[in-house]
């Protein structure tokens, strides 16, 4: 079957340009309405979701500022001068730690070896773990601590306190035989302090004339020497048998 096209070559180009014109228009639909419901979310997000945000942000500044306008001494602590003029009393209040190894130096006997140390100033506690040779030496140690006085200043201002208290074997154990003699006994001691004995400066912010001094006992706690009769109850319990003897 043969067919002819009958139509003008003006025709033909008019009905190409009507079927591009509803292409273009149909694209140019689409394009607006996408651009227009990202408008849509996006005011909604200005105007809802952001407001609410923005909201809850200026309760939290109101908060905040408040909780700062309680603060009497709030000048004070913005001010860097301020905080410049504290940095003194704050060296003088800290705790001089530094003094335990000396302390420790005096506190220990020859037998014994220090392993571990622990200092906690907040709760004015320490707690010292080593080696010694025996049983008898711990024991010496704890003794020790627990008559263990300081004294603080010189001539006619001299204080004196008790330097450690609460002191309290937490325990001890024994080495198996081969093994070194001279650390044949472990253990640990806890105790409080007197935070006295690590301060910088005394009362009214007055240097510590000669410093802080230990006082440490001579003390023997062996049993031979704890649990021997002393030379007077000798005496008396001689008198006591001849005097029975007399009797008889």
């Amino acid at each position: 079957m043969i067919q002819f096209n009958l139509l003008p070559d003006v025709k033909l180009e008019y009905i190409k340009a009507t079927y591009r014109r509803r292409i273009i228009t149909l694209v140019s639909l689409i394009v607006a309405g996408s651009f227009l419901t990202i408008f849509v979310l996006m005011f909604m997000f200005v105007r809802v979701t952001q407001q609410a945000q923005l909201k809850d942000l200026d309760k939290d500044i109101t908060a905040n500022l408040n909780t700062l306008k309680e603060n009497k001494d709030l000048d004070k602590v913005l001010t860097i001068q301020n905080q410049l003029s504290k940095l003194p009393q704050l060296h003088e209040e800290k705790a001089m730690t530094s003094r335990v190894f000396d302390y420790m130096t005096q506190l220990k006997h020859d037998k014994m070896f220090v392993t571990s140390l622990s200092v906690d100033t907040e709760g004015n506690t320490m707690a010292v773990k080593g080696e010694t040779d025996s049983i008898a030496s711990i024991n010496k140690f704890v003794d020790t601590l627990k008559f263990t006085k300081y004294t603080q200043g010189s001539g006619d201002s001299v204080s004196e306190g008790q330097a450690f208290s609460s002191v309290v074997l937490n325990n001890f154990s024994l080495a198996t035989a081969g093994n070194n003699a001279a650390r044949a006994a472990s253990f640990e001691v806890s105790f409080n302090f007197d935070p006295m004995i690590f301060k910088n400066t005394a009362v009214e912010n007055k240097p510590l004339e000669n410093g802080v001094k230990l006082v440490i006992p001579s003390i023997i706690s062996t049993p031979s020497e704890t649990q021997k009769p002393s030379i007077t109850s000798v005496q008396q319990s001689e008198s006591q048998d001849q005097g029975g003897g007399t009797q008889q």
